[in-house]
């Protein structure tokens, strides 16, 4: 419940530049894709953000989930099987799943980061192959890192996988 009320909250968000522009979101770009019988492959990534704040969502959950990996195999757990997502080849499905409950946090650490400056638009560049998709300065990413790193610690990550190893 709480998380659909906050999806609510995307609506007007701004991204703003140096420059004086903004971008404006109307609503969440959808990049988690799946296909209609929920395959996953390549093609169905989270990997190509649509727009620069979507760019930034999707690298600050990769953060987390390589935390979310670490701790699980810090207790022990084998991070690769999870419960709520598939487990393939590379997958850590029991991170991810340790991830849905700081993913509130998580993004929330994002909207933070953003409305805590303005960018350039040099800041971020289209990249064309292998698809269209928004990327970001290595400066740029680093400051996000450090951000929402400092809002969601190594210790809250730790103690919501013992939550979740304690559901097994």
């Amino acid at each position: 419940f709480r998380r659909v009320l906050f999806r609510s909250t995307w609506k007007g968000q701004k991204l703003t530049f140096k420059d004086g522009t903004s971008l404006t979101f109307a609503a969440r770009a959808r990049s988690w894709r799946t296909g209609r019988m929920g395959e996953t492959g390549k093609q169905f990534s989270n990997r190509f953000a649509l727009d620069p704040f979507n760019a930034m969502l999707n690298y600050s959950g990769a953060i987390i989930v390589a935390q979310c990996a670490r701790a699980c195999a810090g207790l022990g757990l084998d991070p690769a099987f999870g419960i709520l997502h598939s487990t393939r080849p590379g997958m850590h499905a029991l991170a991810w799943d340790v991830f849905e409950l700081l993913r509130v946090r998580t993004e929330t650490a994002v909207f933070g980061f953003v409305a805590s400056r303005n960018f350039a638009q040099t800041d971020f560049k289209i990249v064309r192959e292998p698809k269209p998709h928004i990327r970001f300065e290595a400066a740029l990413a680093r400051d996000l890192a450090a951000h929402v790193l400092r809002r969601v610690p190594f210790a809250i990550v730790v103690k919501t996988c013992r939550t979740v190893a304690g559901l097994f």
